[in-house]
């Protein structure tokens, strides 16, 4: 009986430790994330070998399958759509475009008034702090 309680006092101090640390790690982790964007650190360079690319139209603007080919209609890229996310994004493939060709549409994309956002449709990793 009196293992069992020093065996409860422990786990339950450790459970305790462990929720303290958490919100103290990840405020950190943020900290460290802003310090980095104030700081003006330059993006990587992404690796876009999919060429598949996630828009976000602002609010009322059509971009559904049937409505894509007169949206795009003038990009010089060739831009095909693929499917609708949710969250009223879709996943569209840039077609027939050097590297160089293929960033210029993605930012022109971005430029575009009628899209909220457009940026590549990459499996995210956790990279480890260097």
């Amino acid at each position: 009986m009196i293992m069992l309680k020093i065996a409860f006092k422990k786990s339950s101090t450790l459970l305790l430790l462990v929720s303290l640390l958490i919100p103290v790690l990840i405020s950190l982790s943020l900290t460290a994330c802003q310090n980095n964007l104030e700081a003006g650190t330059p993006a990587p360079a992404v690796n876009m070998s999919s060429r598949q690319v996630i828009i976000k139209p602002n609010p009322g603007v059509n971009l559904s399958r049937g409505a894509s080919s007169e949206f795009f209609k003038d990009y010089q890229s060739e831009i095909i759509y693929l499917r609708e996310m949710s969250g009223q994004s879709h996943v569209v493939r840039i077609d027939s475009v050097s590297a160089d060709a293929l960033q210029s549409t993605l930012e022109q994309l971005n430029d575009d008034p009628r899209i909220e956002y457009a940026e590549p449709d990459l499996k995210m990793e956790i990279q480890p702090n260097q």
